[in-house]
């Protein structure tokens, strides 16, 4: 009988072991990550992105919207919600934001009459991106998943947006993660922030 209790206590040590051994390597994984040099359609920028994250590269790359760049999705949390970022560029004659200032006007929007119960929106603060002029704000609001299921989880999401001047028309450098996974992976956005060099 003594026997079996000290394996059950060995087996939650081992147990507990593992769990904390998993959270530390995640860490680790975030702050090792292999990075590749991605260039946008007619050189609007360069910027290192995760070599191991699906891209998917021309994002929004079309003659209607003008705009092109890289949409990446990384690791996912329990509930399936991934941490993706987004580094995109908006030609000066996009078909639907005209400015960077129109860009933030709709998206940084605290009053918007549409927006999901519990949502939020920091207030606009200047920045420098790459000695270029820039804008950030923070955005807590939430995924449903599954997809097309009656019965969805409302999954807290974490959104950090920076918009940068360019010198015909702008860029958006956009980071969005499951709040669980929110501090983790931030080094990784920030890595690709520092990599960010606009052309345009």
């Amino acid at each position: 009988m003594k026997c079996g209790k000290r394996s059950g206590v060995a087996g939650i040590v081992v147990l507990a072991g593992l769990m904390w051994t998993a959270v530390f390597s995640g860490a680790a994984g975030a702050a090792e990550e292999a990075f590749k040099e991605f260039i946008c359609r007619d050189d609007h920028f360069t910027v290192s992105v995760p070599s191991e994250w699906v891209s998917s590269e021309g994002a929004g790359d079309s003659a209607v919207t003008r705009e092109c760049g890289v949409d990446l999705r990384g690791p996912q949390n329990a509930d399936g919600a991934y941490v993706s970022v987004a580094v995109i560029y908006y030609a000066p004659d996009h078909g639907r934001f005209k400015s960077s200032e129109d860009f933030i006007r709709v998206n940084a929007d605290a009053d918007d009459p549409l927006k999901i119960a519990g949502e939020s929106v920091t207030p606009v603060a200047p920045t420098k991106i790459a000695g270029r002029d820039a804008a950030q704000f923070e955005r807590k609001t939430f995924l449903f998943l599954p997809l097309y299921s009656v019965d969805q989880k409302k999954i807290p999401m974490s959104e950090r947006l920076i918009v940068v001047k360019g010198e015909k028309g702008f860029y958006l450098l956009k980071y969005s993660s499951p709040e669980d996974l929110a501090e983790q992976y931030l080094p990784i956005f920030k890595r690709i922030i520092g990599s960010f060099s606009p052309k345009s």
